[in-house]
């Protein structure tokens, strides 16, 4: 990054963009210390490991001659395995001779010290993470940030790709590709500030009746609510779209809209009627729908309000969504008024409903200010105003141009590069937009021109951070990208520039106060800090991302949206708990409380006493609810979410499950197969369960090694459906019926032989280890941090954090902190 920041000022704005890539494959090329592996290391394996890994044997896919004698600390994988197999006594197998203890605990003290010096060495020259740029949802906030819009952008740029994990973990460099998208995205976000800065406020609100949301015309058979008993009402049925509202359709290029309604059920169940907000086209051609939430209703009028942003021709479904109750039948695919009623079906009743169009966050005159800063700013009535034309528009106008070009452009570089930025660094930035107005472009056209270039450095798109301990506006930066996502706020950027945010303790209160803001002070996000950093950090680290990525099939009927939105919630709510109260890192595998509603409650088949009017709101409409001693649930480890997202939506697979757990959740690698071993199964021929086509899988030495450490954890979730109910058995369609195939065996022996009967037992062992559970979360909150895994030479800092988190009895928070005090967090 020293070589980014170097060159920003020996480039011209104009060819910036344009070697990014180049500047960015330069740094993440540095060559490293080149100290190659001592000689009786080298000399040590080949006497011990070359029967099977040298001169052309490469059992396991592993081969010596693969180690690279001076690795980076992008390729040490291979000797951090090495090193580890040999210390836990994998290798060599255990029909080979034991190795002399002796020269055993001096071989790994070798590689140790050696492996550690070359990376602490390479890390003092250039860091951890090269080259790190922001995500696209962190580029998105960022220029909500700078800008003062509230657009959401990241879907204009290309999917991040994960690296650990994680899209804060940054590998090579930009392709013309993501420089295009970038430009793109940055030419959006200013067209949309301009505007609203030199436009009339349009925000608005309408009010709807019940006819307004119903059909058009009542003889019509179509997916819209009908008129019914005065309210617009829509029926339960597996039909899709089936309760879209058109008369909510975004028409003015998209916005933030609020959707408040007052609703009842009709011939509901007594616990109520779930219902589903969604938006989309809401057509077959374009059958995509992003979730909004759910809510349950009664029989009692009630009012519910949801926010969404919605792009240009998309509007609001609302409708009944549980799977478990009476289905409508609606022939030719249509429904008409009338058809439903006779059929008994469970209903829902809109009376009255109010759309708001709003922004979130600023202002159209804060944005106005943010843009022209002190410049006056006067209305200007359009003198050939037609029909459709605006009346007229707000115009900058600068006494000295040039000069408040210069003046604004300072003021925004140093928003947009999240530190005080030096004259000359900026002069030519300047000057070209100075050129653009001397050229004949008007003040604004020059200025958003200036601000252009701004937006297309290298300093706004990447952390800027010199190798070694951050100074004070690279700390607050990264602390609040690590927490919010998003740049420092005013009062972060004055600590960082004075470098108060260096002290502990004021790390700490800023690490406090960003996790502790209300909604209110993060209006632009309409959640508070500690939702926004739970929602941003399990989106990736415990993939939620990744929930409605499989379709469950109809082997599990009660699979609706409803359960899948819970779930989703569910796991929010849990990890928010364990951060607000500090509870033990132990909770990732086991607990004695879970977050549910109705819907949930029936899935686990958990009882729920509370009725539907008394369960707290605080926790998206669930209620924390008790768990029997001996309950299948607790911990993140069987959450829905996790059960749905680790299963393909038809099967299981102790192998898929047991890596993602264990890699995730109970922070034991899992390195990729040997390449010689075939991705196909081994002979499986006269397997009949999967047990025992992974006991014949086992049967390779290949694959025993990592079989070993992840089958448990496989075997232990075998005793959960891919829609994550329980189950004894697995299920099978047969004559139109489900019926069971085959019982479920979750028993199975941990790597150092301990047993477990079922996932209870299972979650009995793993929660007694509560370090190996906390230096796996905390490897993994500095990776999403810091956008790069801890290396071999870190492991000591790794123990720092585990130690200190201890005193505080493995809390969550206190790691959290932990992690933020950490070297490893304040350096580069």
């Amino acid at each position: 990054m020293a070589l980014i920041g170097s060159s920003v000022r020996r480039f011209a704005p104009v060819s910036l963009l344009a070697v990014v890539a180049a500047l960015c494959s330069a740094a993440v090329g540095q060559a490293a210390d080149e100290t190659p592996a001592p000689a009786e290391v080298r000399a040590y394996l080949e006497a011990n490991c070359g029967d099977c890994h040298a001169n052309g044997s490469a059992e396991g896919g592993f081969e010596l001659s693969s180690l690279p004698d001076d690795p980076t600390l992008q390729d040490a994988g291979r000797w951090d395995r090495v090193h580890d197999r040999i210390r836990d006594g994998e290798m060599p197998p255990p029909d080979y001779d034991e190795l002399n203890r002796s020269e055993k605990r001096e071989f790994l003290s070798d590689v140790s010290r050696w492996l550690a010096a070359k990376q602490h060495r390479e890390i003092a020259e250039a860091g951890r993470s090269r080259g790190r740029r922001l995500t696209a949802l962190q580029l998105e906030r960022s220029l909500q940030s700078v800008l003062g819009i509230d657009t959401p952008l990241s879907h204009l740029l290309p999917p991040d790709r994960r690296h650990h994990g994680f899209t804060t973990v940054t590998e090579g460099g930009l392709s013309h590709h993501d420089l295009a998208a970038h430009l793109e995205v940055v030419d959006a976000a200013l067209d949309e500030a301009f505007a609203r800065a030199l436009s009339s406020d349009e925000t608005w609100t309408k009010e709807l009746s019940a006819k307004d949301l119903a059909r058009r015309n009542p003889r019509s058979r179509t997916r819209e609510p009908e008129l019914f008993k005065e309210m617009a009402v829509t029926w339960q049925t597996r039909l899709v779209y089936v309760g879209r509202l058109p008369v909510t359709t975004s028409r003015d290029g998209g916005g933030w809209y609020r959707f408040t309604f007052d609703a009842e059920a009709l011939k509901a169940p007594p616990e109520g009627l779930w219902c589903t907000v969604r938006t989309g086209q809401l057509t077959s051609s374009a059958p995509t729908m992003a979730d909004v939430g759910t809510f349950l209703v009664t029989d009692q009028r009630k009012t519910y309000a949801f926010e969404a942003w919605l792009p240009e021709g998309h509007m609001f479904e609302v409708r009944p969504n549980d799977q478990r109750l009476k289905q409508g039948s609606t022939p030719g695919g249509q429904v008409g008024a009338g058809e439903m009623q006779p059929q008994n079906v469970a209903g829902l009743g809109i009376h009255h409903a109010t759309l708001t169009r709003f922004h979130r966050g600023l202002d159209d005159a804060s944005v106005r200010e943010r843009l022209f800063g002190d410049v006056e700013v006067n209305w200007v009535k359009n003198p050939r105003r037609g029909r459709g034309e605006p009346a007229g528009s707000f115009q900058p106008q600068p006494r000295n141009a040039r000069g408040a070009i210069a003046s604004l452009m300072r003021a925004f570089a140093d928003r947009a590069f999240r530190r005080h930025v030096d004259s000359a660094a900026l002069a030519p930035y300047i000057a070209a937009a100075q050129n653009d107005l001397a050229g004949g472009k008007s003040f604004t056209e020059a200025l958003r021109a200036g601000y252009r270039s701004l937006l297309c450095s290298p300093r706004f798109l990447y952390h800027v951070e010199e190798p070694g301990e951050l100074d004070g506006p690279a700390l607050a930066s990264r602390l609040s990208y690590f927490l919010t996502g998003a740049p420092p706020d005013a009062e972060l950027t004055t600590l960082g520039e004075s470098g108060e945010i260096l002290k502990d303790d004021v790390l700490r209160e800023q690490t406090e106060r960003l996790l502790t803001q209300t909604a209110e002070e993060n209006d632009r996000y309409g959640v508070n800090g500690l939702d926004r950093f739970v929602e941003d950090f399990a989106h990736e680290w415990l993939d939620l991302s990744e929930l409605d990525a499989t379709e469950v099939t109809n082997l599990y009927p009660n699979w609706d949206p409803t359960l899948q939105i819970s779930m989703r919630d569910e796991a929010h709510a849990l990890l928010r708990t364990m951060l607000a109260d500090d509870l033990s890192v132990t909770h990732v595998v086991d607990g004695d409380f879970a977050f549910v509603n109705e819907r949930l409650a029936d899935q686990y088949d958990l009882p729920l006493e509370q009725k539907p009017e008394a369960w707290r709101q605080e926790n998206d409409g669930l209620t924390r609810v008790d768990l029997p001693s001996d309950s299948p649930r607790g911990g993140l480890l069987t959450l829905g979410a996790i059960l749905k997202l680790t299963a393909d939506g038809a099967a299981t697979s102790p192998v898929l499950r047991g890596v993602w757990a264990s890699e995730r959740l109970l922070g034991i690698t899992v390195p990729p197969p040997p390449e010689n071993v075939p991705a196909v199964e081994p002979d499986t021929r006269g397997a009949r369960t999967i047990r025992e086509q992974l006991a014949k899988h086992r049967a390779d030495p290949s694959c025993a090694s990592c079989h070993v450490k992840v089958d448990p954890v496989g075997f232990a979730l075998e005793s959960f459906d891919p829609a994550g109910a329980y189950r004894d058995s697995y299920m099978a369609r047969r004559k139109g019926k489900i019926v069971p195939r085959a019982p479920i065996d979750p028993s199975y022996d941990m790597p150092d032989g301990r047993s477990f009967e079922d996932i209870v037992g299972f979650q009995q062992l793993a929660a007694g280890q509560p370090d190996d559970l906390a230096a796996n979360l905390a490897r993994h909150l500095l990776t999403y941090a810091t956008g790069a895994p801890p290396s071999f030479a870190d492991r000591r800092a790794i123990d720092d954090i585990v130690w200190k988190s201890r005193d505080d009895g493995f809390g969550t928070r206190s790691l959290l902190h932990a992690c933020i005090q950490s070297p490893l967090f304040r350096s580069k």
